[in-house]
């Protein structure tokens, strides 16, 4: 895995959010929750470098669904420290599958690469 600090994050955040009905473990909680989305812009980055715009265009997007269910109304089922954990391991789980997850590049990549420097 290429960042391993990204999973020790997410897993410290799950511990935390467990304990988030006490202000200071739910607050460093949600803090190591958040460290994750520099990781996941850069590597977006890494994997897309012709696209850096699109790349924090998705995480833009990510965080506008991430916010849809409180606009719609979180069930209160949703709203205790057991399901924040299960969500964050969720979290944990997708991320460090698409961390190490290769990129598979195209023969028109290198055509297009090709192109640029020849106008160049």
């Amino acid at each position: 895995m290429p960042f391993p600090g990204t999973a020790v994050s997410l897993a410290v955040s799950a511990l935390l959010l467990g304990m988030s009905d006490r202000m200071g473990a739910g607050l460093a909680g949600v803090l190591l929750f958040n460290m994750t989305m520099p990781v996941t812009l850069s590597t977006l980055y890494r994997k897309f470098p012709e696209y850096p715009a699109a790349s924090f265009g998705i995480l833009t997007f990510a965080l506008y669904l991430g916010v849809l269910p409180v606009f719609a109304g979180v069930p209160e089922w949703m709203r205790s420290p057991a399901s924040y954990t299960i969500l964050t391991v969720i979290s944990l789980v997708l991320i460090t599958v698409g961390l190490c997850f290769p990129l598979h590049r195209r023969k028109i990549n290198q055509l297009y690469t090709r192109n640029r420097r020849e106008m160049a």
